[in-house]
């Protein structure tokens, strides 16, 4: 059910982009390894809906290929950290939708798991979430499309794991 529910939002996305409304989908996770969900994520870039994934693992999904990706862009968590932010954002013709939850784009999560999605009603926060908590690097082939982050909390403190991190050692 999840599968589905994210391929018919990815087509809307592609349905709706126009070059006045352009579309967005943005998606942070551990994975992206879903046959299907990289099909369709090539087929709304190929479109020209805009891209973005952060991805801390596994990426079946390359930026930048002439004719089919231009429009993506992959940036790739460094660190020794599993994200545990999972976000899935879609432009929605301007009526942006935010969801957070525990699944990432693989087979067995979307497929044979019990994974839980909500659609966070305050995009505050989920902007908050989409931002970067570990070093990155940029992994876009078009250079200059994006670059490494590091992101603090919403406190303007260090993330909490990193603090962790640091006690522990």
């Amino acid at each position: 059910m999840l599968k589905k529910a994210l391929l018919t939002k990815i087509e809307r996305e592609r349905k709706l982009h126009t070059p006045e409304q352009p579309g967005r989908i943005q998606f942070k996770m551990n994975a992206l390894e879903d046959v299907d969900i990289v099909r369709a994520l090539y087929e709304a870039a190929r479109e020209g809906v805009g891209i973005d994934l952060i991805v801390r693992d596994t990426c079946r999904f390359r930026p930048g290929l002439e004719g089919l990706s231009e429009t993506a862009r992959v940036v790739g968590i460094v660190g020794r950290f599993l994200e545990h932010t999972r976000i899935y954002y879609f432009q929605n013709g301007g009526d942006e939708e935010y969801f957070i939850g525990s699944a990432d784009c693989m087979k067995r999560n979307l497929e044979s798991r019990v994974e839980v999605v909500v659609r966070s009603r305050r995009p505050r926060c989920g902007r908050n979430c989409a931002s970067s908590s570990t070093p990155s690097s940029r992994t876009s082939a078009a250079p200059g499309k994006c670059s490494p982050t590091a992101a603090t909390c919403s406190a303007g403190r260090e993330p909490r794991r990193r603090r962790w991190a640091a006690r522990s050692a």
